[in-house]
């Protein structure tokens, strides 16, 4: 009995606890930590916001920091958290996080009278034996520890397994540019520098940039590396704008051996902290840092950035990425549902990738509709369950495309005046166009081909009738189509049209 509870005290009471009344720094580490924090705001401060009584621990990269109850935790969250972070930002790089903790027996306890009861014998009340309730430790109410078992104090908690981001990549026709640019970079870091991955919601680009970061972090050994949005990048030169200065802003996002930017986009207006991005740029590509920008939209429609990034960005390289094809969809449903331990049919898996949109997401979510399903109904999915179940995510993720969407991406995509295939004209390089524009029509919309015809030109029905054969004839016999000085295979323009539709 005595010695179970002398194990479970040693839970509650960590080694060394009568040192940590003086502040104890359980590692050299710990004590680095500490020495930094005191030139930034001071002993005095540091004393008063932290205590007297404060434990330092550092290890498994988390810098654990105990106090002697939450209201000095919340202290330090409001007064001298900034400062925290940059200090770590400083010494250790953003990899280490920040945990703070509160347990009362750092507190010195008050000597309290001990009352002594009468021996049981001495008490002539009691005649009946009566068994003592065997002695708990006094776990301190304000303790953050939880004791389970009877678990040694200094037993290293279980390694966290880290996601694998490149592992999970499905990559595809669509993302073929981007992915053999990451490759070329984690071959040579810093090369080719900055490179732009670029495309629709849903493309898979911030999970190839994730991956991207991964990479540069394990196989190459960039420990130091960046990945963040541009929001977080924006509200950190705002906060540092408001506070001490750019210092340690600076120092953060400069002294970095790679850097991930996601969402770009969300800088343009921001003339500030676009002109600060800029400057970041130019100090990595000096010293051959490798710097990866991700975007919803190409550098063309990026000049808000400004002229000078826009430069220092196509300097680089820019890869576009496209809506998930069939193909690419199929393969990353089969994967969702292995990882799920979800049975379908093949002509089911089929069905459900060939509906789905172009969206990724999307089959995430119908993955997840169908393990609830498979749950509720307590048994293996049937072709109509699984259809029935993800129906309205599918319909949700087919994007609604009109004539003018069309016409708009075929114009773009031949470098054709807006409405130009609305007017009599038929030469090659506007007919041609024009039959592809009134084929996707048919494809991909509802209108009737009185409607189409009267859309492109008011032409008959019979012309978009003999439109759609045409095109459905080139597909056959991989034919062309004129498209600047030379001619494109008419289905890899078909491709790139659906892609900018969002559908295929």
């Amino acid at each position: 009995m005595e010695l179970v509870a002398s194990q479970l005290e040693q839970l509650v009471e960590p080694p060394n606890s009568g040192l940590a009344e003086q502040g104890v720094i359980k590692t050299e580490r710990g004590q680095q930590f500490r020495d930094m924090l005191i030139q930034q705001i001071g002993e005095e401060r540091l004393s008063l916001w932290f205590g007297h009584a404060c434990r330092w621990e550092f290890e498994h990269n988390v810098l654990s920091i105990t106090l002697e109850n939450q209201f000095m935790v919340d202290c330090v969250r409001s007064f001298c958290w900034d400062e925290l972070k940059s200090v770590i930002a400083e010494l250790g790089g953003p990899l280490i996080s920040i945990q703070l903790l509160h347990d009362s027996k750092l507190s010195k306890p008050t000597p309290v009278a001990a009352e002594v009861a009468p021996p049981l014998e001495k008490i002539p009340s009691m005649k009946l034996p009566i068994a003592l309730p065997t002695p708990s430790p006094s776990i301190p109410i304000g303790s953050s520890r939880t004791v389970i078992g009877l678990a040694q104090p200094d037993s290293k908690p279980a390694p966290k397994i880290e996601h694998d981001w490149w592992a999970e990549f499905v990559q595809g026709s669509a993302s073929r540019l981007a992915t053999t640019a990451i490759d070329m970079i984690l071959e040579r870091p810093g090369t080719i520098s900055p490179i732009l991955i670029h495309g629709p919601c849903g493309s898979g680009k911030s999970h190839l940039a994730k991956a991207a970061a991964q990479q540069l972090r394990r196989r190459c050994g960039f420990r130091r590396t960046i990945l963040m949005t541009a929001e977080q990048f924006t509200i950190d030169y705002t906060e540092s704008a408001r506070g001490a200065g750019f210092a340690s802003f600076r120092k953060k996002y400069r002294d970095v051996d790679a850097f991930v930017l996601d969402d770009l986009q969300f800088c343009l207006g921001k003339s500030a902290t676009l002109s600060e991005l800029r400057n970041t740029l130019d100090n990595l590509i000096r010293d051959r840092k490798q710097v990866i920008f991700v975007s919803d939209r190409s550098l063309n429609e990026l000049t808000g950035l400004g002229s000078d990034l826009v430069a220092r960005i196509a300097g680089g390289m820019s890869c576009g990425m496209e809506p998930l094809d069939a193909e690419t969809r199929l393969a990353l449903l089969k994967r969702l549902l292995t990882k799920h331990e979800l049975k379908l049919s093949q002509s089911t898996v089929e069905s459900l990738a060939d509906s789905a949109g172009g969206d990724g997401r999307a089959l995430y979510g119908i993955v997840f509709r169908m393990l609830a399903e498979q749950r509720r109904l307590d048994r293996p999915l049937t072709h109509d369950d699984a259809l029935s179940a993800s129906l309205d995510l599918i319909r949700a993720s087919q994007p609604v495309v009109r004539l003018s969407d069309i016409e708009r991406v075929v114009c773009e995509n031949f470098r054709l005046e807006p409405k130009s295939l609305q007017t009599k004209g038929k030469t090659k390089f506007v007919s041609g166009p024009r039959m592809l524009a009134m084929f996707l029509a048919r494809k991909h919309t509802r209108a009737a081909y009185s409607e189409i015809g009267e859309y492109f030109g008011n032409r008959q029905h019979s012309t978009v009738i003999s439109a759609q054969k045409k095109v459905a004839q080139w597909l056959e016999t991989n034919g062309a189509v004129p498209q600047g000085t030379g001619n494109v295979a008419v289905r890899e323009v078909l491709r790139r049209l659906e892609a900018s539709l969002q559908v295929g």
